[in-house]
């Protein structure tokens, strides 16, 4: 029960009054009236307006607390002042004494690949800087202008936009955990940032959402005959592989796992190889027939696996190291490429993440552009649900990185919306003349994309035209159609369909085309 606070004496007449009473006329700066004449209440508005402002400094203090802002603003301090003038010393020492947390508000700490690519990034900046000709003499020096300048330096080079945005993300936490969180903002203000500053925002911010899918099979890719092969040549690499196909594991998860351990019956336990060493479940499918594979990919895997000293599906005498090159080397040999399939053996992890959520809500993905935003929303529940198991089974701590597998309706929808603007505005301009030559009044997007959704493999852009001469013999329609639609296709580099429209009413669900 919560206790009833002490009553003041009010100084007047000798009576009591409650404490948070007396601090409420005492914040107005007015004494405690000594009769009921002399009672005015303080303004509403104003009382409302203070308890809102105290209740947001409490929310951001509580969100600076729980992202570690400046906890270790004096440990970087001190090893500044011991080793003044020698920032990559300073790197070193810090490292070498502070624990950072894995994530928001998270007890966890990092784990030591991690960390060693903390200091590789820090160390190497400041080496860099030198180059963009902005030295520091402390690591306390650090701020938003040798970001920028560290940006443009490795724009020139050829570094991928990802390495640039993983290097940005290390020194935005560094700078965070030191008292510094406004020097690299994050979302839009980092993006207004850069385009201040001459970068491109689309370039260098993070991204997670992807705009296409990254799954072998989504891409056209059969798993099955490529890991075969694969799998003629080193069984191990092939077990890997299924393994990463079968339960979403990492590259570096599939070279340390070991099967016979981590088989929980329901589920496997993963966690050797994983971020920070965290445990996460992967469940088997509901599906008897999938999860029969999955036994089976687990059966293999344990078989290879009890050759290995240590258990592990690993060759045996090969480091971590020469493993996972072999690796490299054996999906690079049979063309699991960018440059070559356009995969890489992440994308098999992808495709786990794309499967499950098919497996969850009976939909395709978002990312694989088959059903529009509209279809998602009248699920969103079940969506919803959907993204914290992905989350769950795929090692992350939020269901918003599920996104990162398999795409958001939100993103999707926005891309429907810039997909059907580019389309109408590509047939308007670069089509019209066609569409007038060829005596057509009226013209529409029709099927699928008139939602906008991409135009699939072996599916053609469907048009539908009215033409205003209505005494044109079928031969003689045919044949304006026919040009027509030759024109249609140079302009929008996708197979088209085009019909006759003969209604009086307009397509229900078609996009008009202007010209």
């Amino acid at each position: 029960m919560q206790s009833v606070p002490n009553p003041q004496p009010n100084p007047g007449t000798g009576k009591t009054v409650a404490p948070d009473v007396a601090d409420l006329f005492a914040s107005q700066g007015s004494a405690i009236p000594t009769s009921e004449d002399d009672i005015v209440l303080p303004n509403a508005r104003e009382v409302n307006r203070a308890e809102r402002a105290r209740r947001q400094a409490e929310k951001a203090q509580t969100a600076s607390r729980k992202a570690g802002e400046g906890i270790f603003k004096r440990t970087l301090d001190a090893v500044c002042k011991k080793h003044a003038g020698d920032p990559l010393k300073q790197v070193a020492a810090f490292l070498g004494q502070v624990q950072i947390p894995s994530g928001t508000g998270n007890k966890r700490t990092i784990g030591e690949m991690t960390l060693t690519h903390y200091g590789k990034v820090l160390g190497q900046s400041i080496g860099e800087l030198y180059s963009a000709r902005m030295p520091i003499q402390n690591l306390s020096e650090f701020g938003q202008k040798h970001m920028l300048a560290l940006i443009r330096l490795w724009l020139k080079r050829p570094d991928t936009v990802d390495t640039i945005k993983w290097r940005v993300s290390i020194w935005r936490r560094t700078l965070t955990l030191t008292g510094k969180p406004k020097a690299i903002p994050s979302g839009r203000a980092w993006s207004e940032i850069l385009r201040q500053n001459g970068l491109s925002g689309a370039n260098v911010s993070r991204a997670t959402i992807p705009d296409l899918p990254k799954g072998w099979r989504d891409l056209g890719v059969d798993p099955k005959p490529l890991i075969d092969a694969i799998r003629d040549e080193e069984p191990v690499v092939g077990a890997q592989l299924d393994m990463m196909l079968a339960f979403g594991l990492r590259v570096n998860e599939s070279v340390q796992i070991e099967p016979a351990d981590s088989d929980a019956d329901v589920h496997l336990s993963v966690h050797r190889g994983t971020k920070g060493g965290k445990r996460r479940k992967v469940k088997f499918s509901d599906d008897p027939e999938k999860a029969e594979w999955q036994r089976r990919v687990l059966a293999n895997a344990k078989a290879l696996a009890a050759k290995h000293p240590k258990r592990r599906l690993a060759i045996r005498g090969l480091t971590l190291k020469q493993m996972k090159e072999r690796q490299r080397y054996l999906v690079r040999k049979y063309g699991a490429s960018k440059s070559v399939l356009g995969i890489t053996p992440h994308g098999l992890r992808h495709q786990f993440g794309t499967d499950l959520f098919k497996d969850l809500t009976g939909m395709p993905a978002p990312v694989l552009g088959l059903l529009p935003k509209a279809a998602y929303d009248a699920r969103v529940e079940d969506v919803r649900n959907a993204y914290l198991e992905i989350s769950r089974q795929m090692g992350h701590e939020r269901p918003s990185i599920s996104s990162a597998y398999v795409s958001t309706p939100t993103h999707v929808g926005k891309l429907e919306i810039k997909r059907l603007h580019t389309w109408l505005t590509q047939l308007g301009d670069g089509a019209g003349e066609a569409f007038r030559t060829a005596g057509a009044t009226e013209a529409w997007l029709v099927g699928s994309c008139a939602d906008g959704l991409p135009v699939l493999d072996g599916d053609a852009m469907q048009i539908a035209v009215r033409f205003g001469d209505v005494d044109l013999t079928l031969s003689a329609l045919a044949e304006r159609i026919g040009e027509l639609r030759k024109v249609i296709e140079q302009t929008v580099n996708l197979n088209v369909s085009v019909t006759c429209w003969a209604e009086a009413h307009r397509p229900v669900d078609g996009a008009e085309i202007n010209f």
